[in-house]
C-alpha cells in the first residue's frame, strides 16, 4: 500500500500555533488528518484560525530508513551546570575552540522558525534566510500511530535528531525547546547519540533555538540543506519514554518546589477585620490598596444591616440553584433594582464577575460566531470566549481603527465585540462611543464588562 507524507501548519493571525508531519499508509490518511487538525484547534497558544494540510505520495525508492539514535540523559543541578556538560561534549567532538560560540548562539540567538546552520570551518552561518532558518521536513517514526494528535517532545525530537546527524557534513545538533514549560533540551551526534540535558532554562522562559553544527570541509552546504529539507526518512526502533516521575504525587511536589524557587508560589493572607479602607492583618492595621470594593459598600452600615435582616428572613442559603429550587423574591427584587439603576429592561445576577463573563459569552456565541476581543481584556472574558468555541479575533488595545479593520477582514453573520470598561491592569477607559458605533454599523452585538466602572465612573 502506498505511503503518503502529510504536513500540517497552523497559525492564529500572524502567530505560528502548531506544526507537525507524518509519513503513513494510505489507509491511515483519514485518521491522521483528523488528529492533526485537532492538534491545531486545541493548542496552548490558542485555537488556530488558519490550518494548512498538505499531502503527497512518497515513492518507496526515495524513502530512507534510519536506526534511532541511542538515548541517554545528563541531568544537572542548575542551568549553568547543564551548559558545562554540553561544552564538554562539544570538546569531545573536537570543537574546543568553537564550543563557547556555539552555546552562545543557541542561548541568545533571536527566535526563528527553523535552525541555524553554523559552519565551523569558516565560522559563519550558511542558512540562505536567517529569519527562516533551515526547516527539517519529511520524517516520521516507522509504525507510529496515525491518530496521535498530542505533541510528543520525546518521539518527535529523536526522529528529527536522527535525521539531522545523518545529513552530509553535520557534526552535531544543539536544541533548546521554545516551550515555556519544557525545560529539557539535547545534544545529538553520531558519537554521543541523543543526550537529554536538563534543565536548559528556567520555568516560563519562552526562548528556544536550534543549531546544526556543520563542517564545509566534509560536505557541500547545498547537499546538507537538500537532505534536511527534502530527503524522506523513517526512523526505526524508537525507545519507549519512561515517565520521569512514576509517583503522581511527586509531579505536583516538583511543580510546587519550582514555583517557590521562582517566587511564584501564592498563599492566602488572613484578615481579622471587615473589608474596608483599613484592615487588621497579622496584628497590624494596614491600608488596603488591592480591594475591588471601590465604594466601600462591604463595610457600609446600611448594607450590613440589610444583609442581616435578609438572613433572618430568608435563611443563610438558597437551598439549591435558582433554576431548580433556589430562586426567591429577594433575587428578583435585586435584579429589578439593578435594571432600574442601569436603565435597562432586565438584569441577571451571577455569583461572581468571572462567572458572569464565562456564562454570558458562552450563551451568546457558538462555533459559528466571531468574537472581537480587546488585547487587554480580563482573563474571564478570554475564558468565556474559548468556552463558546467561537472564532476569536484579538484587536489592538482600545484601538478602534484596528477593530474596524479586523471586522472588515472577518465577515460574519453572528458576531460580538467585547471589552472591559475600565481595564483592571492599567486603569484606562474604553472608547465606548466608538465601540458601540462600530457594533451598530456592522450589526454586531456589543458587550462591556463594567466590573471596575459601575458606581465609579458615571
Amino acid at each position: 500500500m502506498p505511503l503518503y507524507s502529510i504536513k500540517m501548519r497552523a497559525s492564529k493571525g500572524d502567530l505560528h500555533v502548531s506544526g507537525a508531519e507524518r509519513i503513513i499508509l494510505q489507509s491511515d490518511i483519514s485518521n491522521a488528518v483528523s488528529a492533526l487538525t485537532e492538534r491545531a484547534l486545541h493548542h496552548g497558544l490558542g485555537r488556530a484560525d488558519f490550518i494548512n494540510v498538505k499531502m503527497e505520495e512518497v515513492a518507496p525508492k526515495k524513502l530512507q530508513y534510519l536506526d534511532a539514535l541511542p538515548v541517554s540523559k545528563r541531568p544537572a543541578d542548575s542551568v549553568e551546570e547543564t551548559y558545562k556538560i554540553m561544552k564538554e561534549m562539544l570538546c569531545e567532538l573536537g570543537l574546543e575552540a568553537k564550543a563557547d560560540a556555539l552555546i552562545d548562539l543557541l542561548r541568545h540567538n533571536h527566535p526563528m522558525r527553523g535552525a541555524v546552520l553554523y559552519d565551523v570551518a569558516t565560522n559563519s552561518r550558511l542558512e540562505p534566510d536567517h529569519e527562516r532558518g533551515i526547516r527539517v521536513t519529511y520524517m516520521d517514526a516507522e509504525g507510529a500511530a496515525s491518530n496521535c494528535s498530542g505533541k510528543n517532545h520525546f518521539r518527535e525530537a529523536i526522529v528529527l535528531a536522527t535525521k539531522v546527524v545523518n545529513a552530509p557534513g553535520i557534526i552535531a545538533e544543539l536544541c533548546l525547546s521554545d516551550d515555556p514549560d519544557y525545560l529539557v533540551g539535547y545534544l545529538a551526534s553520531l558519537k554521543h547519540g541523543y543526550v537529554r540535558l536538563m534543565p536548559m532554562k528556567e520555568m516560563g522562559n519562552p526562548h528556544g533555538g536550534r543549531v546544526f553544527v556543520f563542517d564545509s570541509s566534509k560536505a557541500k552546504a547545498e547537499d546538507a540543506i537538500y537532505y534536511l529539507e527534502k530527503q524522506r526518512v523513517l526512523v526505526r526502533g524508537l525507545p519507549i519514554e519512561k515517565p520521569a516521575n512514576p509517583n503522581p504525587e511527586q509531579i505536583f511536589a516538583d511543580e510546587l518546589k519550582q514555583l517557590k524557587e521562582q517566587n511564584l508560589y501564592r498563599s492566602l493572607r488572613t484578615m481579622d477585620s471587615e473589608q474596608s479602607k483599613y484592615v487588621e492583618m497579622q496584628g497590624r492595621k494596614v491600608l488596603m490598596l488591592a480591594s475591588n470594593s471601590y465604594l466601600d459598600l462591604a463595610a457600609d452600615a446600611r448594607v450590613k444591616q440589610a444583609a442581616a435582616e435578609a438572613a433572618l428572613q430568608w435563611g443563610a442559603g438558597s437551598g439549591g440553584s435558582r433554576l431548580t429550587t433556589g430562586n426567591t423574591a429577594l433575587h428578583e427584587a435585586l435584579e429589578s433594582k439593578l435594571a432600574q439603576f442601569k436603565g435597562t429592561e432586565a438584569a441577571l445576577v451571577f455569583n461572581t464577575g468571572y462567572m458572569a463573563n464565562v456564562g454570558i459569552i458562552s450563551a451568546l456565541c457558538n462555533s459559528e460566531s466571531v468574537i472581537f476581543s480587546d488585547k487587554y481584556n480580563h482573563a474571564s472574558i478570554i475564558d468565556g470566549a474559548r468556552l463558546s468555541k467561537a472564532r476569536i479575533v484579538v484587536y489592538k488595545h482600545n484601538d478602534m481603527q484596528d477593530l474596524e479593520a479586523k471586522i472588515l477582514a472577518t465577515p460574519c453573520s453572528r458576531g460580538l465585540i467585547v471589552s472591559d470598561a475600565v481595564f483592571s491592569m492599567d486603569g484606562d477607559i474604553v472608547d465606548l462611543p466608538a465601540l458601540v458605533a462600530l457594533g451598530k454599523k456592522y450589526h454586531l452585538l456589543t458587550m462591556i464588562d463594567e466590573a471596575h466602572a459601575t458606581g465609579v465612573i458615571g
